[in-house]
């Protein structure tokens, strides 16, 4: 039985069982949060490798060493992408792309203020975290087995 069913089943809205989740603060879940700061800065951190390089290998070399088949590397210590980034990274990609824009505005902008992110994502300072806590929801349950 599914997280909804059980909420449903209690007469609870998942809604209402995520807000209990997370601090009053716009609806943001802390565990989510968490994920999205350490997936942020592993991608600033790794963003000017480049599109077609993974920890300083081409993805040609990284190929040919795998005769064919691209096996993906989750050792930190060679600098490759740890699982837990990965797997955020797979979540946010699958988000409607207007919430994918907060999110990246949110942990990949950093040195914008809170009003230049949201007019960056084209919408008002509420709608902006209205938006980013929905993120962070649909997160929480497309990761349910990480958390």
């Amino acid at each position: 039985m599914g997280m909804h069913e059980v909420l449903a089943g209690q007469g609870r809205s998942v809604q209402d069982a995520v807000k209990r989740l997370g601090p009053k603060r716009g609806g943001l879940i802390p565990s989510v949060d968490r994920k999205l700061k350490a997936w942020g800065e592993w991608t600033l951190r790794n963003e000017n490798s480049g599109g077609g390089e993974v920890a300083g290998v081409s993805m040609l070399g990284k190929l040919i060493e795998g005769r064919g088949m691209l096996v993906r590397s989750t050792d930190p210590s060679v600098g490759s992408m740890p699982d837990e980034v990965f797997d955020v990274g797979r979540a946010v990609e699958r988000l409607p792309v207007k919430l994918q824009q907060v999110v990246e505005a949110q942990y990949l902008d950093l040195a914008a203020t809170h009003q230049q992110r949201a007019e960056a994502c084209g919408c008002a300072y509420k709608t902006f975290y209205r938006r980013l806590a929905e993120a962070h929801q649909r997160i929480l349950f497309s990761m349910q087995a990480a958390f």
